[in-house]
């Protein structure tokens, strides 16, 4: 009998190891801030002029289904926020001091995607080991206008999102990098030629219930596409 009750007891405890060792890892939600170090580039744009219009720093606030980043840019139009609404398909980019938010579509690509790539663990970020995904695409072949965007994203799965939020969002093709990596980017590198080059890094990662209020824009002002 008491065999029996030590074999029960031990397929009980296994039976509970396998469904814990089976739970997914939970959506990320938090406060992640960034650092951004800035080159200069090839159209003349001055240190100065760029740290003005992209800033300096940058916080991101994730939760399941959308997000917000906020940048430190300076001058007449003061600080940036860019939200992202992944059920609707929209975002918006909110300037501190102008009377008007620019709407954005979430599903129209940017130009003609030229690589993809995914490189495997290669750098440590705050501890953790991260793999990385090089991605690049074209605008505006022919034109004036002409840019190619390289980004590389550096991520753990410690850090997990719904990447089935993102399959729509063609933007910057973040659904190719949503798709393979199902996390947050800990850090990004931006050559963006000849405009210019950029590296964003987290400095640290706060994982905690956020509050609506962060993803309610200032609704006096005036909606334009």
């Amino acid at each position: 009998m008491r065999n029996l009750l030590a074999i029960i007891s031990c397929c009980l405890l296994l039976a509970t190891c396998q469904n814990e060792a089976e739970q997914p890892v939970p959506y990320f939600e938090g406060e992640i801030n960034y650092s951004i170090i800035l080159s200069e580039s090839d159209a003349g744009v001055t240190q100065e002029e760029l740290e003005q219009m992209i800033g300096t720093e940058m916080t991101a606030y994730f939760a399941e289904d959308k997000y917000v980043l906020t940048y430190n840019t300076s001058g007449q139009m003061g600080k940036t926020k860019i939200y992202h609404f992944l059920d609707k398909g929209i975002g918006y980019v909110e300037l501190e001091n102008s009377p008007a938010i620019t709407q954005f579509r979430l599903d129209e690509a940017s130009g003609r995607l030229l690589d993809f790539q995914v490189n495997g663990p290669t750098k440590e970020i705050l501890g953790d080991s991260c793999t990385s995904i090089t991605l690049s695409f074209e605008s505006n072949p022919g034109t004036p206008d002409y840019t190619t965007t390289q980004h590389t994203y550096y991520y753990t799965p410690k850090y997990r999102l719904n990447s089935e939020k993102y399959s729509e969002y063609e933007r910057d093709y973040l659904n190719r990098y949503m798709a393979e990596a199902q996390a947050v980017w800990l850090r990004q590198e931006v050559v963006n030629y000849p405009l210019y080059n950029a590296i964003i890094q987290a400095t640290k990662i706060e994982a905690k219930a956020l509050p609506a209020e962060l993803f309610e824009f200032d609704q006096s002002k005036t909606i334009v596409e």
